[in-house]
């Protein structure tokens, strides 16, 4: 009897070149996942000045993907374990794109914050379905492929944050802040339809007969099929834990440290630290990009990075303001590793 898939579909990828693709389209999934959030500040007081936002609905519209990321990660890793992963980062790439695009369309108030919304549930659904399409797609080079990820996720913040404005001032108009939503939403339309296409299918069962009599393998055995074991280490819900948990302490602090600050009356110290927070995590990342197989799955650094980012916020609460700096490289130390933890090892 024939295969009812060849055993390296839903197993490891073995070809260079399509390791090379794989690795670009999880590395360019992982820059949409951020820069149609962080595109968005920029634009901000055109967008609140045009719509005549309060500052209450201004600050829910920066806060609502930082909501929906927390809370929608373990209902995402639910889905993620009933309907496989790869389609979760399909489901995903549509919710984005189509609700990156949609604010453009219609900018009203109502239609902003529903579209906002609807691109907001594809991004927990996405980010926590990756690590485990990691696992099982690169099982020798899991740190690795991780910090690629980890990577585009910051690249996307730094160039959306950066680029939004001057783009909109050279080619679009000096009001045109819908038009950016545009921009930043045809790249993810694109990755959607190379992700369909050279993605490899991550679920396909896989069944083999027995060559002889004499094989300790059983008729149909299901080779896909995972171990108690397996399955806990590998557990979806898991992952979207630690996904909402880690980046809602990244967005809540970068929420919270201008108005902590404008509060204690030592605004001053605002730019640097967030520059720290952001800006560093750069370099940090490219650097460990190449040790990160080592870091990966392993527990006690995923503890050490808790409790690093545990002591930063307790000092950055009961400091002087003037070692703010020193708590945000030990915040963002921690952040950034976490993104190859939430990998386990095979």
């Amino acid at each position: 009897m024939k295969n009812a898939a060849p055993a390296s579909e839903g197993g490891p990828i073995i070809v260079t070149w399509r390791k090379i693709i794989v690795c670009a389209l999880i590395t360019i999934v992982g820059f949409n996942l951020r820069s149609v959030i962080l595109a968005v500040p920029p634009v901000l007081p055109l967008i609140q000045h045009d719509l005549a936002l309060s500052y209450t609905a201004t600050g829910f519209l920066t806060a609502l993907p930082v909501l929906v990321l927390a809370v929608g990660a373990w209902p995402s890793g639910l889905l993620a374990e009933r309907i496989g992963a790869r389609p979760c980062v399909s489901i995903g790439l549509v919710l984005l794109g189509a609700g990156t695009i949609l604010r453009a369309v219609h900018t009203t108030t109502i239609s902003l914050f529903i579209f906002t919304l609807l691109l907001s549930l594809g991004i927990p659904l996405t980010q926590t379905a990756v690590p485990s399409l990691v696992r099982r797609w690169f099982p020798k080079q899991i740190g690795f492929v991780a910090a690629l990820f980890s990577d585009g996720l910051i690249v996307g913040e730094a160039v959306a944050a950066g680029v939004t404005v001057p783009f909109m001032l050279r080619f679009l108009g000096n009001d045109a802040w819908a038009s950016t939503f545009i921009f930043w939403g045809v790249p993810i339309v694109l990755l959607l339809a190379f992700w369909l296409w050279l993605a490899p299918p991550a679920n396909t069962r896989t069944f083999t007969r027995p060559t002889s009599p004499q094989s300790d393998t059983t008729p149909l055995t299901l080779q896909a099929s995972a171990t108690p074991i397996q399955r806990k280490r590998l557990n979806a819900l898991h992952l979207g834990i630690l996904v909402g948990s880690g980046s809602l302490v990244y967005f809540g602090m970068n929420g919270w440290i201008a108005p902590y600050n404008q509060a204690m009356h030592q605004a001053s110290f605002t730019p640097l630290a967030l520059a720290i927070l952001n800006a560093a995590q750069l370099p940090v990342s490219l650097g460990v990009t190449f040790i990160a197989q080592r870091l990966a799955g392993r527990r006690w650094p995923f503890i050490a990075a808790g409790i690093i980012c545990a002591a930063a916020i307790m000092g950055w609460i009961f400091t002087p303001t003037v070692l703010e700096p020193l708590w945000a490289a030990l915040l963002h130390s921690g952040l950034h590793y976490h993104h190859y933890w939430l990998v386990p090892r095979r």
